[in-house]
């Protein structure tokens, strides 16, 4: 399913339950799963899940990112992938009230 949720521009939630195996976010043909999921603002990923890109031959053209397009995520976690899911999954690591409000999946 690696063009799942493609072009969902209103999508703004994704929850994968916390007690899961770790998922590794991926796309082919340079379209990532949440490829053009501009209001997408929320995921809630199991400890240990990344996510890559599948390099092209043009280095210079950055619709190969697993979350092209999603512009609330970047804004908030930076340009890479990599940063957006770390990012996701530690958000709460020093706000323990909010850990246990919003980590229950």
């Amino acid at each position: 399913c690696e063009h799942a949720f493609w072009g969902c521009s209103c999508l703004v939630t994704v929850i994968v339950a916390l007690d899961s195996q770790p998922i590794k976010i991926e796309g082919e043909d340079f379209i990532g799963p949440f490829h053009g999921c501009s209001a997408l603002a929320n995921m809630v990923l199991p400890q240990g899940s990344s996510a890559t890109i599948d390099p092209d031959d043009d280095p210079d053209d950055d619709t190969s990112d697993t979350f092209w397009g999603c512009t609330l995520l970047k804004d908030r976690f930076g340009e890479e992938s990599d940063s957006i899911v770390a990012g996701l999954i530690g958000r709460f690591d020093n706000f323990p009230t909010h850990k246990m409000c919003y980590n229950h999946y």
